[in-house]
């Protein structure tokens, strides 16, 4: 997939340095640098901020380690998620039809904030993500059959 004009030419979207050296001690299991991302803000308010709707584009990094879902855009963190956090069970996560990685969550459980925020990475390795997350991810409940 192409990464985006920004990473190209200029070299946004990678990992934050400050930050690499960690997430290589954890262990990287999936990563992609300069991929086109956006952040979507539904009902927001705190931080001082308000949005009934907003969205921003950036090229931003993706990362999975093997305690960490983590991404960034290109100057700060956008996500920063231990996968043995109990919040992890209340983030939505899926691939939508044009082939993204759709992270959603509410914005109380990680900050002083009011709201939905919606993450999107597009990523050739979506479903990877996906995949590797699904055992850290709440379980759709099973309906008993009569």
């Amino acid at each position: 997939m192409k990464k985006s004009i920004f990473y190209s030419l200029l070299g946004l979207g990678k990992v934050l340095r400050r930050n690499r050296t960690k997430l290589e001690a954890e262990g990287i299991v999936l990563i992609d640098e300069g991929v086109p991302a956006s952040m979507r803000l539904y009902g927001f308010s705190g931080l001082g901020r308000f949005a009934v709707w907003r969205q921003s584009f950036y090229a931003g990094a993706l990362v999975l380690t093997k305690s960490r879902i983590y991404g960034n855009s290109h100057c700060s963190v956008v996500l920063d998620v231990p996968l043995a956090d109990e919040h992890m069970r209340k983030i939505e996560v899926s691939v939508d039809e044009e082939g993204r990685l759709d992270v959603t969550f509410e914005a109380s459980d990680f900050i002083p904030a009011k709201g939905w925020i919606r993450l999107r990475f597009k990523t050739p390795q979506a479903h990877l993500f996906l995949d590797a997350l699904q055992p850290f991810l709440k379980q759709p409940e099973k309906t008993q059959s009569a």
